[in-house]
C-alpha cells in the first residue's frame, strides 16, 4: 500500500513511517493538513490517515479539500485523534472519513485495520 500519514508530532510520525515500511509499504508523510492536502494534489494514495489536530490546517478541514481533489474523492481516509467523542464520530463519517482510528494505537493494529479497509474498498471499486 501507498500511505499518506499526517501527524504534527514527529515522533508519532516516526514510528507510524518505520513500523510502515517494516512491513513492505511505502509512506509519504505530511507535518499538518496543509502538507497532506498538496500531497495529494501530486500524488495516488492507497489510503489516507490524518491526525485531527494539526496546525495550520486541522484533519477536518484537510478532510473536506482532499475529498474535493481527483486523487482524493474516492480514496479510504482515517481520522486519527484521542479526543473525538461518539457524535464526531457519526459526523466525521459524515464528512467522508472511512473510519476513525483513536489515540493510542500501536501501528500494526492500525495497519491491519488499514489493510482491511483498503482491501473493502477494491472490492467495491471492482467492476
Amino acid at each position: 500500500m501507498h500511505i499518506l500519514f499526517a501527524d504534527d508530532v514527529k515522533d508519532t510520525r516516526d514510528l507510524f513511517a518505520l513500523a510502515f515500511k517494516m512491513s513492505n509499504h511505502s509512506i509519504r508523510l505530511a507535518s499538518d493538513g496543509v502538507e497532506a492536502v498538496a500531497s495529494v494534489e501530486t500524488e495516488e494514495f492507497d489510503v489516507i490517515v490524518l491526525d485531527v489536530q494539526m496546525p495550520r490546517m486541522d484533519g477536518w478541514e484537510a478532510l473536506q479539500r482532499i475529498r474535493e481533489l481527483p486523487n482524493g474523492s474516492s480514496v479510504p481516509i482515517a481520522l486519527f485523534s484521542g479526543s473525538l467523542h461518539y457524535d464526531q464520530i457519526e459526523d466525521a463519517r459524515k464528512r467522508g472519513a472511512d473510519i476513525v482510528f483513536h489515540k493510542p494505537i500501536f501501528p500494526n493494529a492500525m495497519l491491519l485495520m488499514m489493510e482491511d479497509l483498503v482491501q473493502e474498498h477494491r472490492k467495491r471499486q471492482a467492476p
